[in-house]
């Protein structure tokens, strides 16, 4: 059983939690359903944190990443994170690489795959012979 978290870390876990969930949901639905999926989830997420439905979500998060980062560390990571300058440089980052580019950078993704995966049969058949 694991202790009770402090309130500041029980917030911070709660945030966490529905916000990981909200951004894996916006990356796996529809573009023109996002904003519609979201919403609807932000609601049913808080009103099961508040019923205490999140906890044990909450907790095992908690116990495993303050097993390999302290709580004053991770909070200063968030907050930069959450600046606006941050955010600015990663949409900024996304709209180049998944919009203006996307094309090329799938392209060279498969270029990279396909010489990767003859390299590796390469030396499988090396080990081989």
């Amino acid at each position: 059983m694991t202790k009770a978290l402090p309130k500041a870390q029980k917030e911070f876990f709660n945030g966490f939690v529905q916000e990981t969930v909200l951004t894996i949901l916006a990356q796996i639905c529809q573009e023109d359903q996002r904003g519609q999926l979201v919403a609807v989830a932000n609601v049913i997420l808080k009103s099961s944190a508040e019923e205490g439905n999140l906890d044990h979500i909450v907790n095992a998060t908690a116990e495993n990443i303050l097993s390999k980062v302290d709580f004053k560390t991770l909070k200063k990571v968030d907050a930069f994170m959450k600046n606006e300058d941050f955010v600015n440089v990663l949409r900024a980052t996304h709209e180049v690489v998944f919009g203006d580019f996307k094309e090329d950078y799938m392209n060279l993704v498969a270029a990279v795959a396909e010489v990767s995966e003859k390299a590796i049969k390469s030396v499988v058949e090396e080990q081989a012979i």
